[in-house]
């Protein structure tokens, strides 16, 4: 069978270098190690660990970084159907990919590129890390997957986030040195879940770590080109192949040296190659880091070079410096003014709302993002989505999105209902909510909150019912 002979040839390759309980881990059935990473823009990580404890799941906070909590893969599942995860409390991440937006370490203020970010674990990272202060372009070629990446900036509350959908190879001449920091998490071979993937050597091949390569590259110099002179990249992947990793690496040196630097990585048991089939590499590649799967991790392999643009790239065309227009406006002062204070006279949230944020769009339909991040040209690239939703007007009046009410929902002092714990979960899986004992207001959007934290929204009908307004796709989450 083809699956046996990528099997043997897999671990021919690496045999080398690849940790003993790595190999006999895929002759046993494999418990997939969990970590989750705390959203510190809603709770801090001591509070989520007293919350998350009290309700019974076993958590312990990683010993390196304390946003990193490690979770018993027993309670991993209800965990993600839990009404903390519907309120974005959380966000389930390997403690190797949490590593590539830490050694970023985007400042406040930088213009971020996430240059194929879906389904969003680093961008939501990066979001959090500057306390949304600063502008992320988040960009991914697929729809179904700018979908994911869209659903957990909602979730995560990430207002200054905007997605593009490009091929991330166009993006260096479309947006030539538009960003202070770009990150590049490569598609790749995939080759960490060789031990969590049953099916995985079916797929995998030298053609296919080959195929992967070649497109890495092409997306390197893209990410110089976007990368602003004295700018800083960083290249990820998860997978085991030098092709992808220490190869590429050092082919971007042998073609762009004049252009670049690689910055060391100050990691403990950094265990980059120095030689592959022959192939040695320089003292610079050394500069890079690499983590190879054990226990410890999750059997979670990963690769990361931290590159330093040093002088400008020459130009690809005449135009490429040009901005285009964009289908998004900002709403007029008086529009913006108008709405927030509808805002704060129905649910008292007493907060000057223009000094922190914009209003992108029209009255009948508007996004909300952060000032600091509301830029919405960058060189030629066009926005597919400009911040997170704000909301729309209707016939029955002006209407909340629903990520906003998740994101300040726990702000409001009127027209908000704190719901028991059945409640809760009831909720969170779409039901409707008996309003007979509850003080609502008919034809005023509910916020809906449990010990404090938002849900999401609801509605008075006229059966004495408060109608659920969760989207699909945050209610078959919880299912």
């Amino acid at each position: 069978m083809q699956s046996n002979t990528n099997y043997a040839l897999f671990f021919e390759r690496y045999h080398d270098f690849l940790p003993t309980d790595f190999v006999s881990g895929l002759t046993h059935k494999h418990l997939e190690h969990k970590t989750l990473r705390v959203n510190t823009s809603k709770i801090s990580p001591p509070d989520l660990l007293t919350l998350l404890t009290q309700a019974g799941f076993e958590i312990c906070p990683d010993e390196q970084y304390p946003a990193l909590f490690h979770v018993n893969s027993h309670c991993s599942n209800l965990l993600a159907k839990s009404w903390q995860a519907r309120a974005g409390l959380f966000y389930f991440q390997s403690k190797a990919s949490y590593l590539p937006a830490q050694i970023l370490s985007p400042l406040i203020g930088e213009t971020v590129l996430d240059l194929a970010a879906a389904p969003g674990s680093k961008t939501t990272q990066l979001s959090q890390l500057r306390q949304e202060k600063g502008l992320i372009i988040a960009n991914d070629i697929n729809p179904k997957r700018r979908a994911a990446l869209a659903f957990n900036l909602e979730q995560q509350g990430c207002a200054n986030v905007q997605i593009s959908g490009y091929d991330g190879r166009q993006i260096g001449n479309l947006a030539a040195e538009c960003f202070d920091r770009v990150l590049l998490d490569a598609p790749c071979s995939l080759e960490t879940y060789a031990l969590k993937k049953k099916d995985f050597f079916k797929y995998w091949s030298l053609a296919k770590v080959q195929q992967m390569a070649n497109l890495q590259r092409q997306l390197l110099v893209s990410a110089l080109k976007a990368c602003k002179k004295g700018g800083t990249i960083v290249y990820s992947t998860c997978t085991l192949a030098p092709e992808e990793n220490e190869i590429n690496i050092k082919w971007l040196l042998d073609n762009y040296a004049d252009f670049l630097e690689l910055e060391p990585i100050n990691q403990t048991q950094n265990q980059v190659l120095s030689e592959f089939q022959g192939q040695r590499f320089s003292k610079q590649i050394q500069n890079c880091y690499r983590i190879l799967p054990d226990k410890s991790n999750g059997y979670e392999a990963f690769f990361i070079a931290k590159i330093r643009k040093t002088k400008s790239l020459p130009p690809h065309n005449p135009q490429q410096n040009q901005s285009a227009s964009t289908k998004y406006k900002h709403l007029s002062k008086k529009d913006q003014q108008s709405l927030f204070d509808q805002l704060n006279i129905v649910y008292q949230f007493d907060l000057d709302w223009q000094t922190d944020f914009a209003l992108i769009g029209d009255y009948t339909k508007s996004w909300l993002i952060c000032k600091s991040s509301s830029d919405l040209e960058h060189g030629q690239l066009q926005i597919e989505r400009p911040a997170l939703p704000f909301g729309r007007q209707t016939q029955k009046g002006y209407r909340l999105s629903f990520p906003f009410c998740l994101k300040f929902g726990h702000l409001a002092k009127a027209n908000y209902l704190e719901i028991d714990q059945k409640q809760a979960l009831d909720f969170c899986q779409g039901k409707n909510i008996p309003a007979a004992s509850l003080a609502v207001n008919p034809g005023i959007q509910q916020i809906i909150r449990h010990q404090g934290f938002a849900l999401g929204r609801a509605i008075l009908l006229n059966d004495g019912t408060l109608k659920n307004q969760t989207p699909p796709a945050f209610v078959r989450q919880s299912l």
